[in-house]
């Protein structure tokens, strides 16, 4: 009975070591997406490329990302581009049309809509946020 306990004590420790190891794997290819994002933001960004850069399937990404952001992956870019765009309405002499622009977006009125509707929720703290600009 001893020999079946300490069997089943090593598979338990075993698969848990190995289901931390592959969340640990993907929590870090998740980052590696959000950091692409960051970086990229007022590029168009296919949900395809941020699968590829997390080393997975599109379907797979956007529930890892959705459990790890609770956002999902489209979210989290307009969240992040809004936010981007509220500091730089603080922050420079931009018409509304120049940042949308710099944000990413060509269209003016969709911005206007995106902007007073999404709240900026994705980054944490919105008054302290390090971004990238693209002038």
């Amino acid at each position: 009975m001893r020999i079946i306990e300490l069997f089943n004590f090593f598979l338990f420790y075993y698969s848990r070591l190995e289901t931390k190891s592959e969340n640990c794997l993907m929590s870090s290819s998740l980052e590696k997406a959000r950091d692409f994002i960051h970086l990229h933001y007022w590029e168009k960004i296919p949900i395809d490329k941020l699968a590829k850069i997390a080393c997975c399937s599109k379907g797979h990404f956007q529930r890892e990302f959705l459990k790890k952001f609770n956002l999902t992956p489209v979210e989290y870019i307009n969240d992040y581009r809004m936010m981007v765009a509220r500091n730089l309405l603080r922050a420079s002499s931009y018409s509304c049309a120049q940042i949308a622009e710099k944000v990413g977006i060509n269209d003016i009125f969709y911005f206007s809509k995106m902007f007073k509707n999404i709240p900026v929720k994705a980054c944490g703290n919105t008054e302290t946020i390090d971004f990238v600009i693209v002038i």
